[in-house]
């Protein structure tokens, strides 16, 4: 069997670690099937069952993507004879024979919590994923007719609405390699809270400054505020350290040593809360659809209002006073089926 894999668009981030930990799986465990990776740079190593084609130039803007998924991309892909096609990057090709898989991760277009403007300047790209880009997706799929591979059943319930497509469920899963396990957080001096995250506008990063500030008038000063993001200019920067991007095991030792805060506005399903879970930590989550998703059955998170900055400080000021020992130590699973496995799968039904 041979299988063409699409991610010309991946560089960083969360596209990366999809692409990083599929490819870890399939050297692990799919050695008998012939697989061709199409990426935008030599990302990942060639093994005898691996063969990768980099296409640099299509990765530099969205046009030449496009052009890719509208007709020149199937004919390189049909030259290739796949028995299956792969697309991690959001995006159906048009024209493609093969059997089409689709994993999709790019929430914005579909979810209705946040509206954004094409008049702010930090929104502008925002604006054009949620109104035009659903519209090209919605294009891709319904031509294409691709299955798509969602990692929540409320993105698929949302998605139901405008697709006829064959939509799968699959919950990203984190790595079995990572034994760290949480360090009771709230009894260090003084209490540490993290938060991993981008400078998007969704990421509502503010209201954990407002949060901050409340603390302050209330002269709770016994805390920190870890955040990955590049150092900026703020008031409440002797309680706030902005370390920056870090790798994936610096995540989990913050994790490990953290009382996580999550208040995104908009997440496909919230890798950060699955993986804080998985070590027990404590979580303080946005109220809102995809983290009760993720976090089903984690009795160790409390919800607040997403703008609510008042109520966060509540949660906060309760764990740095009394800790958290009246909530219970627990884990939840996270290890769940291979994207690989599942293609597969429903291939050979």
């Amino acid at each position: 069997m041979r299988i063409v894999v699409n991610d010309i668009a991946a560089s960083e981030g969360g596209a990366m670690t999809v692409l990083k930990d599929f490819y870890t799986d399939i050297v692990k465990n799919h050695v008998d099937i012939e697989w061709i990776f199409l990426l935008g740079d030599n990302y990942l190593q060639e093994t005898k069952n691996i063969k990768v084609y980099t296409f640099p130039e299509i990765k530099q803007n969205w046009f030449k993507r496009i052009k890719f998924e509208l007709y020149s991309g199937a004919r390189i892909i049909n030259r290739l004879d796949a028995d299956i096609y792969i697309s991690l990057q959001n995006t159906a090709t048009l024209g493609v024979k093969s059997k089409q898989y689709v994993y999709f991760h790019q929430v914005i277009p579909y979810q209705t919590t946040v509206k954004f403007s094409l008049f702010r300047k930090e929104e502008s790209i925002l604006w054009v994923y949620q109104n035009i880009g659903r519209k090209i997706y919605d294009f891709l799929f319904k031509h294409s007719e691709a299955n798509i591979i969602v990692q929540s059943r409320w993105l698929k319930q949302r998605m139901n609405n405008f697709l006829a497509n064959n939509i799968l469920i699959n919950k990203p899963s984190i790595s079995a390699n990572i034994t760290t396990k949480n360090e009771r957080s709230d009894r260090t001096n003084p209490v540490q809270f993290f938060f991993p995250t981008s400078n998007n506008p969704y990421k509502n990063i503010n209201v954990i400054f407002n949060a901050v500030e409340i603390l302050k008038k209330q002269n709770i000063t016994n805390f920190k505020v870890i955040l990955t993001i590049d150092d900026i200019n703020h008031q409440n920067n002797n309680y706030i350290n902005c370390i920056g991007k870090i790798n994936r095991q610096s995540v989990y030792e913050y994790l490990a040593n953290s009382v996580l805060i999550f208040p995104s506005l908009l997440e496909s399903f919230g890798l950060p809360l699955l993986e804080a879970a998985d070590i027990g930590t404590y979580i303080l989550a946005a109220d809102l659809e995809y983290a009760h998703e993720t976090l089903e059955n984690y009795k160790n998170a409390k919800y607040f209002p997403p703008q609510d900055a008042e109520k966060l400080a509540g949660l906060m000021k309760d764990i740095i006073k009394n800790g958290t020992d009246n909530m219970p130590s627990n884990t939840i699973d996270s290890y769940g089926r291979k994207t690989a496995d599942l293609i597969l799968e429903d291939y050979n039904e």
